[in-house]
């Protein structure tokens, strides 16, 4: 969350890049939602998680590993 120039509260979508894996990914949540969505255009394979409950990245990583193993083992 960044303050705009009035002192309000503006979300904003920061996307992490891990370029050893050619990985594109965002994660975050707001009141009463998360998100998790994870790009890999090398492989044309995306995942995207949401969740009716805020906070909850941590428990919504374990989930996006398990998938990114099961699809890579195919």
């Amino acid at each position: 969350m960044t303050p705009d120039s009035d002192g309000r509260a503006v979300f904003t979508a920061g996307w992490t890049i891990d370029s050893t894996r050619s990985l594109f990914e965002y994660n975050g949540s707001m009141e009463g939602a998360t998100a998790y969505l994870e790009i890999v255009p090398a492989q044309r394979y995306a995942l995207a998680i949401l969740a009716n409950r805020e906070r909850c990245v941590p428990q919504v990583l374990p989930i996006a590993r398990e998938v990114r193993r099961l699809v890579r083992s195919d």
